[in-house]
């Protein structure tokens, strides 16, 4: 077998980081959405945000490297790498990336929220593309997209909107 062998006095550590993933997640949850239980399929991509932000933190003893140092990674602080979790997002697509094939009225910029840094861009964002939906009187989520450059304003939840009467959020 290529497994190690059982060590009780990890056990405690295992469940601790356990249960500080979820203790995050439900704050980003909270954060980006506004209340418990809406849109409950963020949560995988709340978990890998979680976990690139947990690995660059210090851990409990002071001089204690980060895990990311400690694996061979390069320091950096969590407030220069990452924005907020389901922050208001402005991503642009290409003219062949476009559902309208890039016809002249078609705008280049799309909405979104931020989800975390991308593993495949170099400096990347992974954002989710939201648009409204006059029907369920929600946001309509699409699938991940990795994007090398979009902006981010930190200030703004749109997953936190609800309508106004008659309209749009």
């Amino acid at each position: 077998t290529m497994t190690e062998g059982y060590d009780s006095n990890a056990n405690s550590r295992v469940e601790r980081r356990n249960s500080k993933f979820n203790q995050l997640l439900r704050t980003i949850l909270l954060g980006a959405t506004g209340g418990r239980l809406y849109y409950e399929e963020l949560w995988d991509v709340g978990y890998d945000h979680i976990s690139d932000v947990v690995n660059h933190l210090p851990e409990a003893g002071g001089d204690t490297p980060r895990p990311m140092m400690k694996a061979g990674g390069t320091d950096v602080t969590v407030e220069d790498m990452v924005e907020a979790f389901g922050a208001y997002t402005v991503y642009y697509e290409s003219k062949e990336r476009r559902p309208s094939k890039g016809r002249q009225t078609d705008v280049p910029g799309r909405k979104g929220i931020y989800v975390g840094r991308s593993k495949l861009i170099s400096g990347g964002h992974r954002i989710i593309p939201i648009e409204w939906s006059q029907e369920t009187h929600m946001w309509s989520l699409g699938p991940v997209v990795e994007r090398a450059y979009a902006e981010v304003d930190n200030t703004k939840f749109p997953l936190r909107t609800v309508a106004s009467v008659g309209g749009g959020p």
